[in-house]
């Protein structure tokens, strides 16, 4: 069983299903004195009220009232605070003891901010420790390969941001695997929290969607590989899903040490000023070869008219895609007689970072929506990037936005990982070019920093 992202085995599936905790209250041969049930709207605690009470235990109940805007995804949920303000009387209630000044102790205090690591967990040839980051004490994870698995010469260290706003670990815990899986490769990665976001911070706002395209992640993310950078590792690659896609492509804008970005299913080359998360989701549809898949699709039409459902935001999608396809032969034909478009849009920051030379792949489920930016501004997809020799793009079969799949994150690993193993040869040709000892592919890549 695969619950978003996290792999269950079926004899563990088939273990929790067997559990009954009111056949436990019955049987266990000790409970507590007191037990608080806090119930959701599914309201399953009564039976186990009544088990409980029947063996003299004092039952309390409080409600969960928040539970469905709680369990959504990060940049949308919402702390309980109803439930946690009746959690922690509850417990106060009960205290033998007075209730301690819940501020850390100033010595402890103190050392935490004076400190630059702490915790060195060492196991499987992996060795990890939490850093503090740059003069904001952003919170990391350095992951790094064991001292009998020394780092691989010649390879970049990787930057690994956060999927919107989850902690450092990612949705799955896909960070962590692919951080360890990288380490046994001999390389370096910091899994790192931006402001506001997991540990980093001393406030996170409850409603993070504000933080997800903000310029303070993207500043947090050029600092992160900054610091890297100050600690000996030479290049970096900055890896993202989403928004961290997001934010690792415009890190590469600010700091010189990024010297690839992986972005995975990035939804926007350059987020609107003003629009916000909100309105994103509102206006985001599938891709439109989704659309022509389901357009064949006799099951599909008979759905949409039994719904009555709104054709109108389709039509704008595939109205934008065809005029895209006739503007963009006019902007390349532009381009290539020497007009430039500004930094501050789509083509105007793959162009730069092209120019620098910054290594970007970028890789897409085959349909997810932000394909449908890609086409616009690029062009299809195995043409977008025609004799641009520092951009790339992959589509896989069946991966899906965040990676909960098991077969998309494999291939997601295993491109990562050619990426590696290609490194040095994409170096060499680099500084082959640079040097110019080639006179063909030198006014190749002339060409492909123009754009064209």
């Amino acid at each position: 069983m695969s619950v978003l992202g996290h792999c269950y085995p079926p004899d563990l599936v088939d273990q929790i299903k067997a559990v009954n905790l009111c056949d436990v209250a019955n049987t266990a041969s000790s409970l507590a004195r007191s037990v608080l049930l806090v119930d959701t709207d599914y309201g399953e605690s009564p039976a186990l009220k009544t088990t409980l009470q029947t063996r003299g235990i004092d039952v309390a109940t409080a409600r969960l009232p928040d539970w469905s805007n709680l369990m959504l995804d990060s940049a949308h949920s919402r702390l309980p605070l109803e439930a946690i303000d009746s959690v922690t009387r509850w417990i106060i209630a009960r205290s033998r003891f007075p209730v301690p000044n819940a501020r850390p102790h100033p010595t402890i205090a103190a050392e935490f901010s004076t400190q630059d690591s702490l915790v060195n967990a060492v196991a499987e040839g992996v060795e990890e420790q939490v850093v503090w980051i740059g003069p904001d004490r952003l919170v990391g994870t350095l992951c790094s390969p064991a001292e009998t698995d020394p780092v691989r010469p010649g390879v970049p260290a990787w930057l690994i941001a956060n999927t919107a706003a989850n902690p450092r670990m990612a949705d799955g815990r896909f960070a962590v695997r692919l951080a360890r899986e990288m380490a046994r490769y001999g390389v370096v990665t910091l899994r790192v929290d931006v402001s506001g976001v997991g540990d980093s911070g001393e406030h996170g706002p409850d409603d993070q969607s504000g933080v997800l395209y903000s310029d303070q992640t993207i500043t947090d993310m050029a600092s992160a590989a900054n610091w890297l950078a100050a600690r000996g590792h030479q290049e970096v690659i900055a890896f993202g899903i989403c928004s961290g896609g997001y934010a690792a492509l415009h890190a590469a804008m600010r700091a010189s040490s990024l010297a690839g970005v992986v972005a995975i299913n990035l939804p926007r080359f350059v987020w609107p000023t003003g629009l916000t998360v909100a309105e994103a989701t509102r206006q985001r549809i599938n891709s439109s070869r989704g659309y022509l898949a389901s357009a064949r699709s006799w099951r599909k039409w008979t759905r949409l008219l039994r719904e009555r459902r709104d054709l109108r935001p389709i039509a704008r999608i595939l109205a934008r895609s065809i005029i895209a396809r006739f503007r963009l032969p006019t902007i390349q034909i532009a381009e290539r007689l020497g007009w430039r478009p500004a930094i501050t849009t789509e083509r105007g920051v793959m162009q730069e970072l092209n120019r620098r030379g910054v290594a970007t792949l970028l890789v897409y489920g085959e349909f997810d929506p932000g394909i449908n930016e890609l086409h616009r501004h690029f062009g299809r997809t195995h043409q977008a990037f025609d004799g641009w020799r520092h951009v790339r793009v992959e589509t896989v079969a069946q991966l899906d936005h965040a990676l909960f799949g098991i077969s998309g994150r494999n291939a997601v690993m295993d491109l990562c990982v050619q990426m590696l193993t290609h490194w040095s040869e994409r170096k060499a040709e680099v500084a082959r070019l640079c040097c110019g000892k080639d006179a063909g592919p030198r006014r190749k890549m002339t060409s492909a920093q123009n754009g064209t």
